[in-house]
């Protein structure tokens, strides 16, 4: 059985990933249209015009249910956060699991319910992995952050750090691939820290209005990332 955030009744309803500080958890109702309320598209990555609407935005929440085969979290920062602790989230961070990663401490657990943790945060983006497929032991990761005050200082690059470990610590996948513009330089920054490995170059993709963009697909072997990582498979 799936609730209204599209995870699954059985690992992840209350799913709470907790960084230094950005915390990734499902969205309420209200979260959801808080973002899609925010949202500004960036005309170097998304030259389609936006315009927030309540039904298109209510219909696409309730369709997070339906999707088998993805979890779709937002990625929330502590109100004036700052340095930011492990946590930083207005809540104490519950940990089930802690490692040292590129994106600092980091924790995972079960959270009572989507909405109950963290409080006194902001929603900055969503982050979802999509195209989770257990057989192969693959998935696809994908963000976007609301505007362009919330980009720049660090959260996308935490976000996805803190997505790809627990992609391949509690969801076993060996593999995580992502794709994006040739000309959206933050997020190959993003990936080439991370050491994702571009495989794949589509050349002129995407039509945006006026100019042609590549598409870079990125992969990231569980085998690379734990070595990039220091944490090796026992």
């Amino acid at each position: 059985m799936r609730d209204g955030n599209g995870i699954s009744d059985s690992g992840t309803s209350g799913l709470l990933i907790v960084g230094p500080r950005v915390t990734l958890r499902p969205m309420t109702r209200e979260e959801f249209h808080q973002a899609r309320r925010a949202f500004v598209p960036d005309p170097a990555v998304d030259p389609d015009p936006y315009a927030y609407d309540v039904a298109e935005v209510d219909a696409r929440y309730d369709m997070l249910a339906k999707e088998a085969s993805k979890i779709t979290l937002g990625v929330f920062v502590a109100d004036g956060v700052g340095g930011g602790e492990a946590g930083a989230s207005g809540a104490p961070s519950p940990v089930h699991r802690n490692a040292s990663s590129g994106s600092g401490a980091y924790s995972v657990t079960e959270a009572p319910s989507p909405g109950a943790a963290p409080t006194r945060a902001t929603i900055v983006g969503e982050l979802a992995i999509k195209r989770i497929d257990r057989e192969k032991a693959r998935c696809d990761l994908g963000i976007r952050l609301t505007h362009g005050a919330v980009k720049g200082q660090g959260f996308g690059g935490e976000a996805f750090a803190l997505a790809t470990r627990y992609a391949f610590e509690s969801l076993g996948m060996a593999a995580v691939y992502a794709d994006t513009m040739g000309g959206n330089t933050r997020m190959r920054r993003i990936l080439d820290r991370l050491g994702f490995r571009c495989y794949l170059c589509l050349q002129e993709c995407y039509d945006m209005g006026g100019r042609w963009e590549d598409r870079l697909d990125y992969v990231l072997k569980r085998d690379d990332w734990e070595a990039l990582e220091g944490h090796p498979r026992a």
